[in-house]
């Protein structure tokens, strides 16, 4: 039972750790606003970016061990080495292990900046992207796998953009509460509310690939009999999650709105509007940790019923 348990979870943290550092130096990067930025190397970025090759490779090993019927203390080194040979699914996960060392490397090179930023998040990116290469996608064949495939790749790197965005504010909100400041208050207020159409096109940019992706797997004709499936639960709790997440993103903003400086502002003292987002973004956090666990899941489930 413990074995069965290994795959999912190394998928789990595998997702979490390329979603999180895709998204988190893509923000880093891509943001106007100076003091969303930081001045030098935290410890524990560090930490997690030379883990990072480490959970992927040790991810890729249990899939591989769970496609032979092995555990992963089984593996043979000659077949393994045949698979990731013989099969686009061994080469992308060959190139996700590259990517990530690569970033990890970058990530200790790089003078913290934008451009640097930028590389790194690169470089996760296309990791990112690879693991389209490891779920439902992964089984189509001629163009129309390859567009499921980027279709795939597409609602992972939104996903991982709008996540990041969320872990950078909730650091923002809580650098604000520790440290009250009028102006750095206000310019908070401001990026969040700057951030309101990239994050509107982001969810739209998931959720069309999302039901793109539906399309692909299992048809959208065949909604309700994959309904009664454990996948097609799976499916449902996910987009309930989602759609808690959204809210928590609409309270945020409104609550932006509200601090003294901003446009329309009311009369929400500076602490009591950063004490709500700070809670909101910890409530959203927690929902994305809970998504990533239902994507993880999703991957090894099937969409058919009557199948295990």
């Amino acid at each position: 039972m413990a074995m069965e348990l290994v795959q999912p979870g190394m998928r789990f943290v595998q997702y979490a750790l390329l979603l999180g550092l895709f998204g988190g130096f893509g923000f880093h990067a891509m943001t106007a606003h100076a003091f969303a930025r930081t001045n030098g190397r935290c410890g524990w970025v560090i930490f997690i970016a030379i883990a990072a090759p480490v959970v992927v490779a040790l991810s890729l090993a249990t899939d591989i061990a769970a496609m032979m019927g092995q555990s992963p203390f089984d593996l043979d080194a000659a077949a393994v080495a045949s698979l990731v040979g013989a099969t686009d699914f061994g080469r992308a996960g060959v190139l996700r292990v590259v990517m990530v060392v690569l970033a990890g490397v970058s990530v200790l090179l790089f003078r913290p900046s934008r451009l640097g930023a930028g590389i790194v998040a690169s470089l996760y990116g296309a990791a990112l992207a690879s693991l389209a290469w490891s779920g439902h996608a992964a089984a189509g064949e001629g163009f129309a796998g390859w567009l499921h495939r980027l279709n795939d790749a597409a609602h992972l790197l939104a996903a991982g953009f709008w996540l990041g965005a969320i872990g950078w504010f909730a650091v923002l909100v809580l650098r604000a509460h520790a440290m009250p400041d009028p102006g750095r208050n206000r310019a908070l207020a401001a990026a969040l509310k700057g951030f309101a159409p990239i994050g509107a096109t982001l969810v739209l940019l998931v959720v069309v690939t999302g039901v793109a992706n539906g399309q692909m797997i299992f048809g959208l004709g065949q909604a309700l009999p994959v309904l009664s499936t454990g996948y097609g639960q799976l499916l449902v709790l996910k987009l309930g999650l989602v759609a808690l997440m959204l809210l928590c993103a609409r309270s945020n903003r409104s609550t932006a709105h509200s601090i003294p400086g901003a446009a329309g502002a009311g009369s929400v003292p500076d602490h009591q509007a950063l004490q709500t987002m700070r809670r909101t973004l910890f409530i959203e956090l927690l929902l994305a940790v809970a998504v990533i666990a239902a994507v993880a899941c999703l991957g090894l489930a099937s969409p058919m019923p009557g199948d295990s």
